[in-house]
C-alpha cells in the first residue's frame, strides 16, 4: 500500500499511443575532465588559530536569515561565487564533516583523517585528528563557554576559556584590502577543513585569473570546481551552501598538487544534536564516530554464502532505545532472520528501506524532519561487515537499487523545483558516473525497478500512476538506454519484470485505493486476464483468466512463474515455452 501511494503522489498525465520498442537519446552529463593548472605561485600560508580575536557584529543565534545568492552554476560570476562564500555561513547552523588529507609533498607525513562537528548558534564545536587509518588522537571541543584540548593516547588535557560574543551565523564585512576574512568561531577550531567549512576565509581570493572548470557531485552534493590563477588552488564549492566540500593545493608554477581535502561525508543542520558531544568532561574515550557521536556499530557475523544468497532488509524499532531501529537480514530461501545492527536516523517509513550484497548493508537514513527541517535529506549509507559506515549520497527523495556485486548503485531524487525524477549511478565511493534526466519537462516518476543477476543492465519504469507507461534499460558499460513504450498493454496493479530476459508478466487486475471500489469490481464479475509480453520481441501471451480475481504473479526463474489458481486453488508453477 506504501508503495501504490508513493506513486500516486505523483500522478498527472500523459498520452502515449504506441507499442513497441524505440532506442532514444536521453539527456545525460558526463563526467567533466580535469584540465591542467596554469603557473602559480605558491599560496600564502594562512592564519593560525587564536584565542584573541575580537569579532565584529553576529546574527543573533538561531537567526532564520538566509542569503539570496541563487544556486551557484556554470553561469555564476566570480562575484557570485564570492557572494556565495562571503554568506555561506548564514546557510547552515550546524554543520558535521568527516574527511582526509592526503600530503602528497616529496617524504610528507602530514596525512590526516578528521571530523569536525559545529553548532555556531551555541559557539561549540568538536575536533578529532588522527592518521587515515588509525584511531583519533586529538580531541578539541568547546561547549561555548570552555575549550579543552586533549591528548589522547596521553590523556594529557589543557582548559582555557572561550571568547565571549562569537555566538550567531556570521557574515565578514567587506575588505579587499585583506587576502583573509576571518570567522571569529573558526578562529578557536585548528582543523584543516576549517577554511573549507568558513569559506569566507577564501571569499576575498575570487578576484582575478578565476576559472570555471565544471560540476560535481562530492559527498553526494553538487559542486562547482572552481580554479584560482592567483593562489595555485582548485575548490569544489556547494552550489547550495557555499561550503568548500574539496581542495587541491599545487606546487611553485602549479605542475603538481601538493596536497588534496576531501570531505567524505557532510551533513548540514542536524537534528538534536547530543550535548555530550560538546563536553568538555569527555565521559568516554574520543573515538572517530557518526554525526551523532555513535562509534562503528556493532555487527553480527553472518555465514558467509555464495552470491545466489538473498536476503531482504527488515527493521524494528529497538525496545530499549526509541532513537534505535534494529536491522534484520532474511534469508529469502530459509526464512531465517538474524540482527544485524542498530542504527539511529532510519527512514523506517520508505517502502524501500534497505538491501544486503555480499556483506554490505545499504540503507536509507533520514537526517530532519521534512514538516519543519528546510535542509532535511535522506542519506544512502553503506555498512561493511565490521560496522563501518559510510554516506554514499545525500538528497532529498531517496530511492536506489545497488548491482549484485556491489559495483554500482541507480538512485533516483527529485532534483530542484521539478516534478521529474533525476537517475543518477553512483560507485563504491559515492562518486557519479552517469546521470540521466528522462523527461526533465514531463510530470513522470521515475521508479528504480531493478539489475540484472550480472550487474550488466539497469531496468526503471516511467509513470504518472501505480503502473508503468515506459520501461527503460540501461547497458552500463556504453550507458546506452532503449525504452519500452507499454502503456498500451493495459497494465494494471500487478507486474513483475524479469530482468535477465526482458520479459514482464502481469494483469489488467485495476489498482484500487479503497475497498469500496474493490467490492464494487468483484461484485461486477468482470474477467481479468493474466499476460506474458517480451518487450524485445513484442510478443504477447494470454496465460490465464480469472473471474475480478488477482494472480499475484511472481518469477521463480529464468524460465519460470507462479501465480494463483483462478479457480482458488494452489499457486501455480508456469514455464515458458
Amino acid at each position: 500500500m506504501i508503495k501504490k501511494i508513493l506513486w500516486l503522489f505523483l500522478i498527472t498525465t500523459l498520452a502515449l499511443s504506441a507499442c513497441g520498442t524505440l532506442e532514444v537519446q536521453v539527456e545525460r552529463t558526463p563526467l567533466q575532465s580535469t584540465p591542467t593548472l596554469g603557473p602559480t605561485p605558491t599560496p600564502p600560508a594562512l592564519p593560525e588559530p587564536g584565542p584573541t580575536f575580537t569579532p565584529p557584529a553576529l546574527t543573533e543565534p538561531g537567526s532564520t536569515s538566509t542569503p539570496p545568492d541563487p544556486i551557484l552554476s556554470m553561469a555564476s560570476s566570480p562575484q557570485d561565487i564570492q557572494h556565495k562564500m562571503l554568506h555561506s555561513a548564514l546557510t547552515w547552523k550546524t554543520i558535521w564533516i568527516d574527511g582526509i588529507f592526503t600530503d602528497l609533498t616529496v617524504g610528507g607525513n602530514d596525512s590526516a583523517h578528521e571530523q569536525l562537528w559545529i553548532d555556531q548558534t551555541g559557539a561549540r564545536f568538536r575536533f578529532l585528528r588522527g592518521p587515515v587509518n588509525g584511531a583519533a588522537q586529538t580531541l578539541i571541543v568547546s561547549d561555548g563557554n570552555s575549550k579543552l584540548s586533549m591528548d589522547i593516547g596521553s590523556g594529557a588535557t589543557q582548559v582555557s576559556a572561550m571568547p565571549q560574543g562569537i555566538a550567531g551565523q556570521f557574515v565578514p564585512p567587506s575588505d579587499s584590502s585583506s587576502a583573509y576574512l576571518p570567522n571569529p568561531l573558526g578562529e578557536q577550531i585548528s582543523a584543516r577543513a576549517r577554511n573549507l567549512i568558513f569559506s569566507s576565509y577564501l571569499a576575498n581570493s575570487l578576484t582575478a585569473g578565476v576559472k570555471l572548470v565544471g560540476m560535481e557531485m562530492v559527498a553526494g552534493h553538487q559542486t562547482l570546481i572552481v580554479d584560482y590563477a592567483t593562489l595555485g588552488m582548485r575548490d569544489w564549492v556547494d552550489v547550495l551552501t557555499g561550503v568548500i566540500l574539496k581542495q587541491q593545493t599545487f606546487g611553485e608554477g602549479g605542475g603538481s598538487m601538493v596536497g588534496e581535502y576531501v570531505i567524505t561525508q557532510v551533513d548540514y543542520d542536524i537534528r538534536a544534536l547530543p550535548d555530550e558531544l560538546f563536553s568538555v568532561n569527555p565521559a568516554w574515550q574520543p573515538v572517530f564516530s557518526d554525526v551523532m557521536g555513535i562509534p562503528p556499530v556493532s555487527v553480527t557475523p553472518v555465514p558467509a554464502t555464495d552470491n545466489s544468497e538473498i536476503y531482504q532488509v527488515i527493521t524494528r524499532s529497538n525496545s530499549s532505545d526509541g532513537s534505535l531501529t534494529d536491522i534484520y537480514i532474511r534469508n529469502a530461501s530459509t526464512r531465517v532472520e538474524t540482527l544485524l545492527m542498530s542504527l539511529p536516523d532510519v527512514n523506517s517509513d520508505n517502502y524501500h528501506i534497505g538491501e544486503y550484497h555480499n556483506g554490505n548493508l545499504y540503507i536509507l537514513r533520514r537526517m530532519g524532519d521534512p514538516q519543519v527541517d528546510q535542509n532535511w535529506s535522506d542519506q544512502l549509507w553503506r555498512y561493511d561487515s565490521s560496522g563501518n559506515g559510510k554516506m554514499l549520497f545525500s538528497y532529498k527523495g531517496l530511492d536506489f537499487r545497488v548491482a549484485p556485486d556491489g559495483s554500482y548503485a541507480a538512485v533516483t531524487y527529485q532534483a530542484g523545483d521539478t516534478s521529474s525524477n533525476t537517475l543518477a549511478f553512483i560507485d563504491k565511493n559515492g562518486d557519479v558516473v552517469q546521470d540521466f534526466n528522462f523527461a526533465p519537462t514531463e510530470p513522470y516518476a521515475n521508479i528504480p525497478n531493478q539489475w540484472s543477476d550480472d550487474g550488466k543492465q539497469f531496468w526503471g519504469q516511467l509513470q504518472f500512476d501505480v503502473t508503468p507507461k515506459i520501461i527503460y534499460q540501461i547497458n552500463v558499460s556504453d550507458w546506452r538506454v532503449k525504452k519500452f513504450f507499454v502503456e498500451p498493454l493495459n497494465i494494471g496493479e500487478e507486474f513483475e519484470l524479469n530482468a535477465n530476459i526482458g520479459q514482464i508478466v502481469y494483469s489488467d487486475y485495476p489498482a484500487f485505493f479503497d475497498t469500496d471500489s474493490r467490492q464494487q469490481f468483484i461484485d461486477s464479475a468482470t474477467k481479468v486476464h493474466l499476460f506474458l509480453y517480451d518487450l524485445n520481441t513484442q510478443n504477447l501471451q494470454t496465460i490465464a483468466t480469472s473471474i475480478a480475481r488477482p494472480f499475484s504473479p511472481k518469477w521463480l526463474d529464468n524460465a519460470r512463474f507462479e501465480y494463483d489458481d483462478p479457480n482458488g486453488g494452489a499457486r501455480i508453477d508456469y514455464k515458458i515455452k
